[in-house]
């Protein structure tokens, strides 16, 4: 699978604002490592959009919101 670097992101929820991150993907497998450390007890979400199929066909874009922990 190839990901576009804008296709994932990760997005602090109380700024609206995308974390600076890496992307890598492996397989079937894709890691979203922020360059820095989240905030604590601080809502966020990865947000997946642009993505495709093997095959080319369009996946519907995905967002996941997340809460970090002290």
């Amino acid at each position: 699978m190839h990901v576009h670097e804008d296709a994932a992101a990760v997005v602090d929820g109380e700024t609206g604002l995308t974390v600076t991150r890496a992307v890598a993907v492996s397989g079937r497998l894709l890691t979203l490592t922020p360059d820095a450390r989240l905030g604590s007890v601080r809502t966020y979400a990865v947000v997946l959009n642009g993505l495709q199929t093997a095959g080319g066909r369009p996946i519907a874009d995905v967002r996941v919101g997340f809460r970090t922990v002290s």
